[in-house]
């Protein structure tokens, strides 16, 4: 798996939520930071992959094909930008 940033979730995250998703907040339901979706850190192969907390490094969100396994996450809030 190679690990990448949030970026890397941005395609994928606008088809399903719209937009620039990447600046959108999220709150770990682990530890419960907020953080923007771009400061992820994400694992990827060819079936999908997690993006994890960047503080806690917690599973928050895990995807495959088009769909989203949002779990990890306590809250999502529209960011800045």
């Amino acid at each position: 798996m190679a690990d990448l940033d949030g970026n890397a979730l941005a395609g994928l995250l606008a088809d399903l939520l719209g937009g620039d998703p990447t600046c959108m907040r999220v709150e770990c339901a682990g530890c419960g930071s907020e953080s923007m979706i771009a400061e992820m850190t994400v694992s990827m192969d060819d079936r999908g992959g997690i993006a994890r907390c960047p503080r806690c490094t917690a599973v928050m969100l895990g995807f495959r094909e088009s769909s989203l396994d949002v779990r990890g996450v306590r809250a999502l809030r529209p960011g800045e930008g």
